[in-house]
């Protein structure tokens, strides 16, 4: 298993290598739901800065969407335990 971050689609070179080699999953939530992850980490670097966090990870979630759309599987994890979504995750790829 490979654990890569969100920009990773940034880098057609890089996605289209990992697309290659192995079965790409996308974790989903809504705008609202990553930055309450992120504010419950405690860890506000990523948005330091930012005037308007909300609008911000909308707009990364909409540059990014094509790419993510491109995942062998896209599970939703809003609202759903580790193991729910490791569920989801190991249906999904049979």
């Amino acid at each position: 298993m490979i654990e890569a971050g969100g920009s990773l689609v940034s880098d057609p070179e890089a996605w289209a290598l990992l697309r290659a080699r192995a079965r790409v999953v996308w974790l989903r939530a809504s705008p609202d739901e990553l930055l309450r992850r992120v504010r419950a980490q405690g860890d506000l670097r990523p948005m330091s800065g930012w005037s308007d966090p909300l609008r911000e990870i909308e707009a990364i979630l909409a540059a990014r969407g094509p790419g993510y759309a491109q995942a062998d599987l896209a599970v939703d994890t809003e609202g759903r335990s580790l193991e729910q979504v490791a569920l989801a995750i190991t249906e999904g790829l049979q």
